[in-house]
């Protein structure tokens, strides 16, 4: 079974029959026996090591595949997981886009003002997004109250 140039063997090819009974054996147990092996080696006539190197191998493909499909599991049950947990919409609009205003100093002070608003211009916080939740000072501001 050795190459005269090396100290390495030829492979072992084994028949269709042979694979078929090999692998009932393995499907029975992963780990036969002494017994076992060698009524197996007579039967397939190869020698009992070729049988030993046989369950050992076949050992490691079936560990190679279950980690695969472990592997696979968990892929597929994280993809599900994040397709399943989505963010929920938000309970709250998002705020518009307001274009940039003009403050109040850029007014020109020769444009007229109207009495009743020019007692209620100091009030007014110059950020121009915040006005609407100002009142003028005659209506009642929930935000005044605790204030005192």
């Amino acid at each position: 079974p050795y190459n005269d140039n090396s100290k390495r063997r030829f492979r072992t090819n084994f028949t269709e029959s042979q694979s078929a009974m090999l692998e009932d054996a393995f499907r029975s147990s992963h780990y036969p026996d002494q017994q076992t092996k060698r009524n197996m080696a007579a039967a397939l006539c190869i020698p009992e090591d070729r049988v030993t190197v046989w369950f050992q191998n076949r050992r490691a493909k079936w560990r190679r595949k279950e980690t695969r499909e472990k592997d696979k599991k968990a892929s597929s049950e994280n993809e599900s997981a994040r397709s399943t947990h989505l963010p929920l919409p938000s309970i709250v609009p998002p705020l518009p886009i307001l274009p940039d205003l003009p403050s109040i100093s850029s007014i020109p002070s020769s444009i007229p003002i109207s009495s009743q608003f020019s007692t209620s211009f100091h009030q007014i916080p110059s950020n121009p997004y915040l006005n609407e939740y100002f009142t003028t000072p005659q209506e009642h501001n929930p935000f005044l109250e605790f204030s005192m």
